[in-house]
């Protein structure tokens, strides 16, 4: 993944993607490489400790997933979608996560 890509994917600041993949690399987590067919563009990776966590953040949202649908329904999830996206509509969050959704 590029760091354009990634900071396009993601819901915070502007500036934020340099400062978390500089973090993310001081603690191993991810690498950083120069594409060689294009030194402008760098190309991040995870380490394997990095896949690791990855592993172990998946565990943690399907256990949350699978504890929020026992307690909302369908119907109720969807209102409060409809709120959120309400709520977020015309923001920058709410257009990088547009962005995320579509795959962009």
């Amino acid at each position: 993944m590029s760091l354009k890509a990634l900071g396009e994917g993601l819901v915070c600041e502007t500036g934020s993607p340099s400062r978390l993949v500089s973090t993310l690399v001081e603690r191993g987590w991810i690498e950083r490489k120069e594409d060689e067919a294009d030194r402008r563009r760098i190309t991040l990776s995870l380490t394997e400790e990095g896949q690791r966590l990855a592993e172990a953040v998946s565990q943690v949202e399907a256990r949350l997933y699978r504890w929020i649908d026992q307690r909302i329904d369908t119907d109720t999830m969807e209102q409060l979608l409809e709120g959120l996206r309400a709520l977020l509509d015309g923001t920058a969050a709410g257009q990088a996560i547009t962005r995320r959704k579509s795959g962009q």
